[in-house]
Parts: C-alpha cells; sequence; structure tokens
C-alpha cells in the first residue's frame, strides 16, 4: 500500500515511463495512461481524434518530407507549406517541427539570408525539443544547425544526444 516504500518507487518508474513514452509516441497513441501522483490506481481514457494525425495529415506529412528530400528552394517552400498545415491543427507535433528545423537549414544553405533561416530552425527544434527532449530528429536537427554556425561544442552534444536517443532502425539522416 501507501506505506510501503518500494511501492512508490515503482509507482515513480512507471510515471517515468509513461511520461516518456506520450513524450515520444503521444500523438500516436489511442489510449492514455495516467497514474496521478498520490495515487496507484490507473485512469485510462480515449483520445480524441483530433489530437491525432488524420490519414490526409498523414499523406501531407509524406509531401512536406519528400518536398524537403529534395532540397532546393521551390521544394522547400512547398515543404514549409505542408508542414504549416500541419502545426496549424498541432502545434506540438515535434516530429513536423524537427523536419521544419531541417527545411530551415537547407534554405540557410541554398542562398536565402542565412542568418534568419538558421535563426527560424533554431527556434524550431527548440520548441521540438522542449516538447520532446529525447527526439533524435528534433537533437540531429539541431546539432546541423549548430555545425552551420560554427557552434561545435554544441553540435557535438547535440548529435551525442541524438545517437543516444535514436532507435536502432532509425532511417539515416542527411545531416548526420
Amino acid at each position: 500500500g501507501k506505506k510501503d516504500p518500494t511501492v512508490r518507487v515503482e509507482m515513480g518508474v512507471i510515471r517515468s515511463r509513461l511520461d516518456k513514452y506520450y513524450r515520444r509516441y503521444g500523438l500516436y497513441a489511442r489510449v492514455n495512461i495516467e497514474i496521478p501522483k498520490g495515487r496507484y490506481i490507473a485512469k485510462f481514457s480515449i483520445r480524441d481524434e483530433a489530437e491525432r494525425l488524420t490519414d490526409g495529415e498523414k499523406i501531407i506529412l509524406g509531401k512536406a518530407q519528400a518536398a524537403c528530400d529534395k532540397q532546393t528552394l521551390a521544394s522547400c517552400a512547398e515543404a514549409l507549406d505542408y508542414l504549416d498545415q500541419i502545426l496549424q491543427k498541432h502545434p506540438s507535433f515535434y516530429e513536423a517541427l524537427a523536419m521544419k528545423t531541417d527545411v530551415h537549414a537547407i534554405r540557410a544553405i541554398q542562398g536565402m539570408p542565412p542568418i534568419r533561416e538558421l535563426d527560424r530552425a533554431e527556434e524550431s527544434a527548440n520548441r521540438a525539443l522542449k516538447i520532446a527532449p529525447e527526439s533524435w530528429e528534433a537533437n540531429i536537427a539541431l546539432g546541423f544547425v549548430h555545425s552551420s554556425r560554427q557552434r561545435w561544442g554544441e553540435a557535438h552534444t547535440a548529435f551525442g544526444r541524438a545517437k543516444r536517443f535514436m532507435p536502432t532502425n532509425a532511417p539515416v539522416h542527411f545531416h548526420y
């Protein structure tokens, strides 16, 4: 019960793991599990469909990635339009924010005003990492921004964090 320190410690571990899971995969979860502090009984709730990506939004996200992968100014503008559609409805979707970081960094390389583009890239990466600090995608993107600004120590740290959190089956990121 509540007086047993082992139970309290284990519940803290479970809460921490649930928090980590929802920061990483919460957008896709249909069921939300919560264990309020001081309680030992889980609360289950079905997530509202509006909180998750629709099939149409997944297609838009795929189009954004395809446009980003072309790495031209025109395709980057297209990618930003797609990403803004997603982020307008899902402002906390950290993977879209990480991709937006990539797009702004690519625009800086392709000749857009580099300081402005890198500022926007860094802002998107920091927003993504505030939501999901263990996002390997956002850490890689931030590392690229830091290396573009010749902040080698910060780039090394961001890339190290990305490597630590990257799943073994993750695709290789083009900046990495």
